[in-house]
């Protein structure tokens, strides 16, 4: 029974292949579901299983989605969408004015953007998924850029888009900080006697606090200064991210 058993483990591992698993948004095969005619799919995390599949045809609910999906701590589910339905549904549960209304609107499709732009990104999906519980990560690039490697897990680090060094981890923090920020994740990059410390937060005066000298992600050593028009036309102080 034991070599039987030995042999099914050995044929799994190196003979079988290694699938793909997403968090919330997945897509078939090795494309990325843009012009290359594959189906995306949303998982709305719901006890039925369901998921909505896109395709250069339309959407659909579909029970069994053709990739897997995980779901970390803190995930909730979806309602299931309806052909029916008008953003105006919206409007009786919130105290705005049909001009606030109109910002809602808008700023509800820039997360949903920010999210789209951070699938290709398995350090900030995982910041937004299994990081989830964890309100601050604090310290210096190598020491942190470990720690999330250890939570992540082998599959995840494994990525090849995922940081290996401490200046990769760095420059991808500043990548998909403007992204991040948009739900509610602030990044900050600073130096002190200790040498670079680097802040992750959910709070942005816990960033502040964690990091209170002037950020570095406009340090040569990481790239362009990251000042640019967007981060002022948003009022984005340059010691936050």
């Amino acid at each position: 029974m034991r070599r039987v058993l030995a042999k099914l483990e050995a044929t799994a591992r190196f003979d079988g292949g290694t699938p793909s698993i997403f968090v919330r948004v997945g897509h078939e095969g090795n494309g990325n579901g843009n012009g290359n005619g594959s189906a995306c799919y949303l998982d709305l995390a719901d006890p039925g299983g369901h998921a909505v599949r896109i395709d250069p045809d339309g959407w659909s609910v579909v029970n069994n989605p053709g990739v897997h999906f995980r779901h970390p701590a803190g995930q909730l589910p979806l309602p299931i969408p309806s052909r029916e339905g008008s953003i105006d549904l919206l409007r009786p549960y919130v105290n705005l004015s049909d001009r606030d209304f109109r910002l809602l609107i808008v700023w509800m499709d820039r997360v949903e953007a920010a999210t789209a732009q951070l699938e290709d990104s398995p350090l900030g999906t995982f910041l937004l998924g299994d990081a989830y519980q964890v309100p601050e990560w604090t310290g210096a690039p190598a020491r942190l850029l470990a720690e999330l490697t250890m939570l992540a897990g082998d599959r995840v680090a494994a990525s090849p888009r995922w940081p290996k060094s401490p200046r990769g981890f760095t420059v991808e923090l500043r990548r998909i900080a403007p992204q991040l920020r948009a739900h509610g994740i602030f990044v900050n990059v600073s130096r002190s006697h200790q040498g670079r410390l680097v802040s992750i937060s959910r709070d942005p005066k816990l960033a502040e606090k964690a990091c209170d000298t002037p950020n570095l992600m406009a340090d040569d050593e990481f790239g362009p200064e990251l000042d640019t028009q967007e981060d002022l036309r948003h009022g984005q102080p340059s010691s936050q991210v």
